[in-house]
């Protein structure tokens, strides 16, 4: 019928409630987002246990210089295990490989459901990150 708009079937309230967390979520996530200064480290032993981590990785000066082929950066998301407000979370991971904005948004979107404190960068070598992914902070350490 003209006008009318198909409404999704929703079978039980537990499946409403998931879906609004989940669009909630997702949108405090998006605004967090926009002005989040990323703490970062290129030290891998360097591991924190209160934050969502981005590990990105890609082709290095060193590898340009030896004459290997530029590979565009991926990230990976995995995070330690903890106990927040949340709940209580084992050691994980995304699977991936992420494009590195997509995975900058995703771990914010984990950050708010599970708890934890913040969303922080691991990288090979500090060039490796572009302006387009968001702002570092200005000293290395997280």
């Amino acid at each position: 019928m003209p006008g009318m708009s198909r409404v999704p079937n929703i079978k039980t309230a537990e499946q409403e409630a998931r879906r609004f967390l989940d669009d909630f979520d997702g949108q405090v996530a998006a605004l967090e987002l926009r002005d989040y200064v990323y703490a970062w480290t290129t030290d891998e032993d360097e591991i924190p246990d209160n934050a969502i981590i981005v590990g990105i990785g890609g082709t290095s000066v060193e590898m340009l210089l030896a004459g290997l082929p530029y590979v565009e950066p991926t990230a990976s998301i995995y995070w330690s295990a903890a106990v927040t407000a949340h709940g209580v979370f084992s050691v994980g991971t995304e699977p991936g490989p992420w494009n590195v904005p997509e995975a900058l948004a995703r771990a914010h979107f984990l950050r708010q459901r599970m708890g934890y404190e913040r969303v922080v960068v691991t990288m090979e070598e500090a060039g490796i990150w572009r302006p387009e992914y968001g702002r570092l902070a200005e000293r290395e350490g997280l």
